[in-house]
């Protein structure tokens, strides 16, 4: 398994949005778009190797209107 398939099957386990965190509403969707686009596009190197962390989308336009979805089956991604 791949160093970028650990940490993504890592952040599948961890909780994303925290009703009781003292962030703001905006600082947690800002983490939610980072999130999803790293588990749908992203990968990153072995720290102790190299140090490299990529997010790309097949197009410019998508990505600039901010139009990555959270990932389907992932609880937690949107806000109640």
């Amino acid at each position: 398994m791949s160093f970028s398939s650990e940490v993504k099957e890592e952040i599948l386990k961890q909780r994303v949005w925290n009703i009781k965190s003292n962030l703001p509403e905006e600082e947690q969707l800002k983490r939610v778009y980072v999130r999803e686009a790293f588990l749908k596009t992203g990968s990153v190197t072995d720290p102790n190797k190299d140090y490299h962390l990529e997010i790309s989308c097949d197009r410019r336009k998508k990505g600039a209107q901010g139009q990555l979805r959270p990932c389907r089956g992932q609880e937690g991604t949107q806000p109640a």
